[in-house]
């Protein structure tokens, strides 16, 4: 303690907080301090609180309203679902995510995306759907926290195993009831495993990850149903319009025809005739 001005002054340092997890690791805090003037001399009570939820709970929110404004702007559903992908791994610390959409005969699961350790070898691989976690996810539409995925038998065939992950964290990808794919957050081996609070976390993301496919879905609908719309109109003024008018020009030519003494421009409207007969043909 020195004086007023050092109070005044006194900022909290940088700290980090070493929690007794399961994963060992330090964590974010959150000093806060108060300064008394006591017989003539200023004394600074402390605390010092753990601000890891805290600083969680803010990245959420950051994260979730990014990639509602994504949606929203209408970027390429590709690019939302990496940003999600990466969102999930990194607000729970954990290696990397995937997520996977099953193939047109549903008997193979493809890794659409994937983001953080071995990305590169992990997108576009394919993996059967009876004998992979996110397959197993795909068929009973629920969740699955595994603490060693390398030992669970049911990713016998899981491709991702191949890059030495531990636990892991697959939720499903789901919309109006239906499931359509899942995503999977994961540790390395050498790593700790999830809690409860981190699959809330990629639950949340990956129901945003269902929101941008199927808004994604419905926005090239509604595009697919104005070109409908508007080849439907065209057809209407042409018949109403085009069609019509070349129509009446074609019965006008033919009755002028009919009352024509000289023989060669009989010939020569009748020819014009066909022509325009052809041609409303080739309109409609």
């Amino acid at each position: 303690a020195g004086g007023r001005g050092w109070a005044a002054g006194w900022a909290a340092p940088r700290l980090a907080l070493r929690r007794g997890n399961k994963r060992g690791v330090e964590g974010p805090v959150a000093p806060g301090r108060r300064s008394l003037w006591t017989g003539g001399r200023v004394r600074v009570v402390a605390a010092i609180r753990e601000a890891t939820e805290r600083t969680r709970a803010q990245g959420r929110i950051a994260g979730l309203l990014e990639i509602s404004q994504r949606i929203l702007r209408g970027d390429p559903p590709d690019e939302v679902l990496v940003l999600i992908a990466r969102l999930a791994h990194e607000l729970i610390g954990a290696d990397f995510a995937t997520i996977a959409i099953p193939t047109r005969d549903g008997k193979e699961l493809v890794i659409e995306v994937a983001d953080g350790v071995a990305a590169d070898k992990l997108r576009d691989r394919r993996m059967a759907v009876e004998q992979s976690l996110a397959g197993v996810v795909l068929l009973s539409g629920e969740s699955l926290v595994v603490d060693d995925a390398a030992a669970d038998e049911r990713s016998a065939q899981d491709n991702v195993r191949e890059v030495g992950y531990g636990a892991c964290i697959v939720v499903p990808l789901n919309v109006a009831g239906s499931v359509f794919g899942a995503l999977m957050v994961a540790n390395l081996k050498s790593r700790g495993v999830f809690g409860e609070g981190d699959l809330r976390v990629v639950e949340l993301f990956a129901n945003q990850a269902a929101v941008a496919l199927e808004y994604s879905r419905v926005r090239d609908e509604l595009r697919r149903l104005a070109i409908v719309e508007d080849r439907e109109r065209i057809g209407r003024e042409l018949h109403d319009g085009v069609i019509q008018a070349l129509f009446a020009v074609g019965m006008s030519l033919q009755g002028t025809a009919a009352m024509s003494l000289d023989a060669d421009t009989s010939r020569r409207l009748e020819s014009a005739v066909e022509e325009i007969d052809r041609a409303i043909r080739d309109l409609r």
